[in-house]
């Protein structure tokens, strides 16, 4: 299916104006002459400083810049770099190996793993 344009901030302001004024997302949509699902989705669309939704990831950044610092030091494998006894060994507990190639991300090579 297409994608009609974007739907600027300026609509978006009009379409929540609308909203706290009481209409309904069907007499909004005939209003700003947009499909309903994009004004629902306007309406709902979570502000940048919201909760997270999901699961959380199993590495933090902190964990994922720790393994890149330690992969670009030497030639390491991603099970060798998850082993604790690893040379340089960042972190105090290390993940799964595929959990160390998820967080080097495009960094890694597969046939490296």
């Amino acid at each position: 299916m297409g994608h009609g344009p974007l739907i600027t901030n300026e609509e978006r302001g009009r379409i929540k104006g609308l909203h706290k004024a009481g209409l309904g997302v069907r007499a909004i949509a005939r209003r700003v002459e947009r499909p309903s699902t994009a004004v629902g989705n306007a309406i709902n669309a979570r502000s940048s400083g919201g909760k997270k939704m999901g699961r959380p990831p199993s590495l933090t950044d902190r964990q994922v810049r720790q393994i890149v610092r330690a992969a670009a030091t030497g030639d390491y494998s991603a099970a060798e770099l998850a082993r604790p006894e690893a040379p340089s060994a960042p972190l105090q507990e290390p993940p799964k190996r595929g959990r160390v190639a998820n967080g080097l991300g495009g960094l890694w090579d597969q046939g490296q793993v």
